[in-house]
């Protein structure tokens, strides 16, 4: 199943509408923190067993709004216990191996966009959120 099964946890809706969510603009909903708490341990099981796990998710709400979907950068490391690196690869070579195409990985004939930014995202994913 490793090589087969790609997962999304859609963590930002969850943690936006958590009581003391990282992102959580008001006071939360207590239902969906028993639910994020609940999604914690079970990200970490599938993490354990090697299961692919892509960043992304609903994002397009006044919770989440659009443009905010490299929060979930953030809600990987602090959640689910990826470093920075590896929330990194879950957004980019992760999401192209789901796909099916050659994107997420700067490599010869590969598509690719860049983005400049003034940080190592790959050790503090703060530079590539959109309200730092």
């Amino acid at each position: 199943a490793k090589g087969r099964i790609f997962v999304g946890p859609a963590v930002g809706l969850m943690d936006a509408l958590a009581p003391g969510g990282h992102f959580c603009r008001d006071e939360g909903i207590r239902e969906v923190g028993i639910l994020l708490e609940a999604q914690k341990k079970t990200y970490a099981e599938l993490r354990k067993r090697g299961l692919r796990v892509v960043i992304g998710g609903d994002y397009g709400f006044r919770a989440t709004p659009q443009g905010t979907n490299a929060n979930d950068l953030v809600l990987f490391q602090r959640h689910f216990g990826y470093s920075a690196e590896e929330a990194l690869v879950c957004g980019t070579r992760v999401g192209g191996e789901l796909m099916g195409m050659e994107v997420g990985q700067l490599k010869e004939g590969w598509l690719a966009d860049l983005l400049i930014v003034d940080g190592r995202p790959w050790e503090d994913s703060s530079p590539l959120l959109a309200n730092r």
